[in-house]
């Protein structure tokens, strides 16, 4: 049993290492992201300026993280399609949303705006300003709160 547990705690101690040694954040340049990432950056967010942006060279992904002056966060997957937008201040750019959620939201929550949107390969999640946080399926319609 006391062999069991330490081998056990090798293997996750050599996991662990090798996890960490391969997952680093390498900053990158505005020309270095995806040429898709650099035109919904240049599209929605035009007069801001970039703070900076690292590519995520995880053993599994290559996803990238841009932050913009503003405060603004976008995440990309490696091939450029965004994968979450977060604007706290000014909210997310209402050309972001899908027409369907732009459309749920308005009406359903008029005084509240969008500060964060997410997608997924199955689902959005939206978060808006007061707290509450909203899910819709991948054709925009309404599925449920997520508290």
């Amino acid at each position: 049993m006391k062999k069991k547990m330490i081998l056990m705690i090798l293997i996750s101690l050599v996991f662990t290492g090798v996890m960490a040694a391969t997952s680093d954040d390498k900053p990158v340049t505005f020309n270095e992201l995806p040429k898709q990432a650099q035109q919904f950056i240049n599209h929605h967010f035009k007069n801001n300026k970039l703070s900076y942006a690292k590519q995520d060279t995880d053993l599994f992904d290559g996803d990238y993280e841009v932050m913009l002056v503003n405060g603004c966060k976008i995440e990309f997957k490696k091939n450029g399609e965004w994968k979450e937008v977060k604007c706290s201040k000014e909210g997310v750019p209402t050309e972001v949303i899908p027409a369907r959620i732009k459309a749920y939201t308005d009406s359903h929550h008029q005084e509240s705006r969008v500060i964060q949107i997410e997608r997924s390969s199955r689902k959005y999640e939206v978060k808006l300003a007061d707290g509450k946080e909203l899910e819709f399926t991948l054709k925009g319609n309404f599925k449920r709160y997520d508290y």
